[in-house]
């Protein structure tokens, strides 16, 4: 088994010997000749958010059997077209158990927030530029607000915890009612954009999905509203949340994701426009968890899974020849 690796920079060493058991392996970063010579031979691919995965590429793995990403969503891959060619899509979504307790994205989603709210990054650069000015900085509290949370998934869940711990009342939406759980209560998502003061988005990107914040449920929010988003782009309808912020109706936007990052087309994004504008608009580059320990515990999970497949299927692991 010939395992290809697009991305491994901060893969844990433990990860590596998991691959390495399999077969050969083969680690990037690649040009373009060394990829197709190792795609050519590859059973499978490991990849990450670096490269959009089509048609084209697989065509260029013919004995392709396994694509592995350490992510729940799945936008960067091409999956009607790894499904026509009888390749198995291993995710975070194969596992949900192992990575229970990974909360480097909801983390990062209350970061985000807390900079928001206080402005932080705007003073922090105001203070190196010489200034000392805290009246242009003033803020917002939580406590006693209104957090409004849609997608109620291993991240919703933390981040409903996290709210509940800074004194905010919770509500959530998700398509399962049951999975709402303490400390949050259900209902229905036109009551939570409607009366939450901070809207975060923890949905899965699925196709039904696009837009499930649309323009409509973005002029129906709360004014002075906030909306965080650190799932996908595809999620939220930029172009109407960037005019509710242009115009003053809403507090501001925090986001780690864009539509359209998966192939690299974000120059034009209007929240991106928005941002180079001055207003409260914070966009990161799709860090949620790109922390080690995330890493470690979601790469190792899909591997573990893969390695069970690939036993299942009776590979046999063969010396490392590509290490």
């Amino acid at each position: 088994m010939h395992t290809v690796v697009l991305e491994p920079d901060v893969m844990a060493p433990e990860v590596r010997e998991q691959l390495t058991a399999l077969g050969s392996v083969a680690f990037g970063p690649f040009d373009e000749g060394a990829l197709a010579h190792e795609l050519a031979g590859a059973d499978t691919l490991l990849v990450r958010l670096g490269r959009y995965i089509d048609g084209a590429l697989l065509d260029r793995a013919p004995h392709l059997r396994f694509l592995v990403t350490a992510t729940t969503g799945l936008d960067h891959i091409d999956l009607a077209a790894a499904r026509a060619r009888g390749i198995r899509v291993v995710s975070l979504r194969d596992c949900p158990e192992l990575i229970r307790d990974v909360s480097a994205t909801a983390e990062h989603t209350w970061g985000l927030l807390l900079a928001l709210v206080r402005r932080t990054p705007a003073a922090a650069e105001h203070v190196v530029r010489g200034g000392w000015d805290r009246t242009l900085f003033w803020g917002a509290q939580l406590r006693g607000k209104r957090l409004g949370i849609v997608g109620y998934g291993r991240i919703g869940a933390l981040v409903a915890q996290y709210g509940a711990a800074f004194g905010m009342e919770v509500v959530a939406h998700d398509r399962d009612a049951s999975r709402v759980t303490p400390p949050a209560r259900t209902v229905p998502l036109e009551e939570l954009v409607r009366t939450a003061d901070v809207v975060s988005v923890h949905a899965t990107a699925d196709p039904e999905n696009r837009h499930l914040l649309d323009r409509r449920r973005i002029a129906a929010m709360k004014p002075g509203g906030i909306l965080l988003n650190t799932a996908r782009g595809s999620l939220v309808d930029a172009e109407a949340l960037a005019e509710a912020i242009r115009a003053g109706r809403l507090y501001g936007a925090a986001v780690d994701v864009l539509e359209g990052e998966e192939r690299g087309a974000i120059e034009c994004d209007p929240l991106l426009a928005c941002a180079r504008a001055g207003h409260n608009v914070l966009i990161t580059p799709h860090i949620g968890g790109a922390t080690r320990e995330a890493i470690r515990r979601t790469e190792g999970a899909v591997v573990a899974i893969l390695t069970e497949l690939a036993t299942r299927a009776h590979c046999t692991p063969c010396a490392n020849h590509h290490a």
